[in-house]
């Protein structure tokens, strides 16, 4: 059985397909048959996250009920529902304590106690979930706004530490990623209050860390991102990207898959090139049908 993650949009994609009996990005009904009876067969195991569920709850802003309704079929006929992914700041921080102590990998699935009818509800605490996800649209536009304000400052001294030229993508990975694997095992122990955690990580090797494929993603798609977003690598790089803060979530989400799938051209070309994570990267819905029987 193959493990998928699909990000958001690739599910958007199947539920207007089915809504509108029509075809969507290129994807038609019976791409959506296929991938339903691939599910049923156990060909595949479509993982679901609460970040997911989050997007997916955006419906409630809907004119009319049925869209959270829809919603929330999709992800119950689609999705597995057994158990969902860790949240993304508990995937990280089981990873690194894991690593510190000279442990495997955890498991990143918990199991599934996400109230998903009382997310999807439009009564009883409507008012708060709406709240909940327009904070949400407001811390991501602050991280879009900090990363924009930030690219002049990143450009210069990255043009600097390389001679004033444009660095290969490749040599920026290789001169930054321990840098940037201590950085994130920092953050770990200023937000945990568990100290040590660098020191036994240091102790280990930190570029050991990479054999790990949250923290490979973890620390490889920030460098990504943070390149396509200084050298203007983004094709939609005239429009505001308010998809980038999620996408980062999922990149580090699909650590528990075998196969990311996305539709957004950009998020698979940033991530699709982070070494050491363990994740094949599709850029479309049919890639990862061509390969089911």
């Amino acid at each position: 059985m193959i493990d998928v993650y699909f990000d958001k949009n690739v599910l958007s994609h199947i539920l207007t397909v089915e809504r509108g009996r029509t075809e969507t990005n290129g994807v038609t009904l019976a791409d959506v048959e296929k991938l339903r009876a691939a599910v049923a067969d156990g060909q595949i195991r479509n993982l679901m996250s609460a970040v997911q569920v989050q997007e997916a709850a955006y419906a409630l802003n809907a004119p009319s009920a049925a869209a959270a309704k829809e919603e929330l079929a999709l992800i119950r006929s689609l999705l597995y529902q057994e158990e969902v992914i860790l949240f993304p700041p508990e995937l990280l921080f089981l990873n690194i304590v894991n690593y510190a102590k000279g442990d495997g990998p955890p498991y990143p699935l918990m199991p599934n106690t996400l109230d998903l009818d009382g997310m999807f509800s439009p009564t009883g605490d409507i008012a708060a979930r709406k709240q909940a996800l327009a904070d949400t649209r407001t811390q991501e536009a602050a991280f879009h706004a900090a990363a924009a304000n930030a690219n002049a400052h990143d450009r210069a001294i990255i043009l600097a530490e390389f001679g004033n030229a444009q660095p290969a993508f490749e040599d920026f990975y290789k001169a930054k990623i321990i840098a940037r694997l201590r950085e994130l095992v920092q953050n770990a122990e200023s937000h945990s209050g568990q100290g040590g955690l660098l020191a036994a990580c240091e102790a280990r090797g930190l570029e050991g860390m990479l054999s790990f494929k949250t923290l490979a993603i973890a620390s490889g798609a920030s460098l990504s991102y943070q390149y396509a977003r200084v050298f203007t690598e983004f094709s939609e790089k005239k429009r505001r990207r308010e998809g980038d803060p999620p996408d980062l979530n999922h990149a580090l989400l699909s650590s528990a898959a075998d196969i990311l799938v996305t539709h957004d051209g950009d998020f698979a070309f940033w991530y699709g090139r982070v070494p050491n994570k363990g994740v094949e990267v599709l850029d479309h819905l049919h890639k990862l049908l061509a390969r089911l029987t």
